[in-house]
């Protein structure tokens, strides 16, 4: 329905906007730190933080509109 479609379009402008962005910090992270090392460790960091909340994601959990 209408809420999945705008929550859809709000998920995919921040995933989008981040992608865009992305690549940019990460060279201004290496240039700043002269570490890639550093930089793996901190994108491994990022991807603990986003996988931490998958066991509470639900198959078929229905987005609901408020009233």
């Amino acid at each position: 329905g209408p809420a999945a479609a705008r929550l859809t379009a709000v998920v995919f402008t921040i995933t989008y906007l981040f992608a865009a962005v992305g690549p940019i910090l990460c060279g201004a992270i290496v240039q700043a730190t002269g570490s890639w090392p550093l930089l793996f460790a901190m994108l491994a960091a990022v991807a603990l933080l986003q996988a931490a909340p998958i066991p509470w994601m639900k198959r078929g959990a229905m987005v609901r509109e408020r009233s």
